[in-house]
């Protein structure tokens, strides 16, 4: 199997997140962590969307709720695109394009300036989770949101049972 073929199968397997998101050198306000839950939609076989919906945490103890939509797309042997659908799936918002560094990392090809800031990702594929680490460098600015996309997991041991058996 391929190195892309490999990612968008780990991707249509995700199910749940979990973020930490912290600063370097700047006072706490954007600190916090969050979880959530991952809707999986895959109208190709070249295109996985996610859809986010959850809560986080600020360290103020602030909750806030979130949704988000992202959408994978193959757009070459090796390279898969990002795009943010805070517009709708008519009008993405293009992040970033990512290519394999080895067997279980991806990396953004190039950063995503957003005003004078700069994005970029990396992703680790795992056995039973995919890792996001989001970078964020700008002006004032150093932050991190790593952000762990669990696989579903079966609810109970003969679940867990029956999918052995049927491996």
């Amino acid at each position: 199997m391929s190195a892309v073929s490999y990612l968008l199968v780990c991707l249509r397997r995700c199910r749940e997140l979990r973020f930490i998101a912290h600063r370097d050198d700047h006072p706490k306000t954007w600190i916090g962590n969050g979880v959530g839950s991952v809707a999986i939609e895959s109208p190709s076989a070249q295109v996985v969307i996610f859809n986010e919906s959850g809560t986080s945490r600020l360290t103020s103890g602030r909750e806030l709720r979130f949704t988000n939509a992202y959408r994978w797309s193959l757009v070459g042997q090796r390279v898969v695109r990002l795009e943010h659908l805070r517009f709708g799936p008519n009008r993405p918002v293009y992040l970033f394009d990512l290519a394999p560094k080895d067997e279980s990392t991806w990396a953004s090809v190039t950063p995503h300036h957003c005003r004078y800031d700069l994005y970029s990702v990396r992703l680790k594929l795992g056995q039973d989770a995919v890792s996001l680490l989001w970078m964020i460098v700008g002006p004032g600015k150093r932050e991190e949101i790593e952000c762990v996309y669990s696989f579903r997991v079966p609810d109970s041991p003969s679940q867990q049972f029956y999918s052995k058996l049927s491996a």
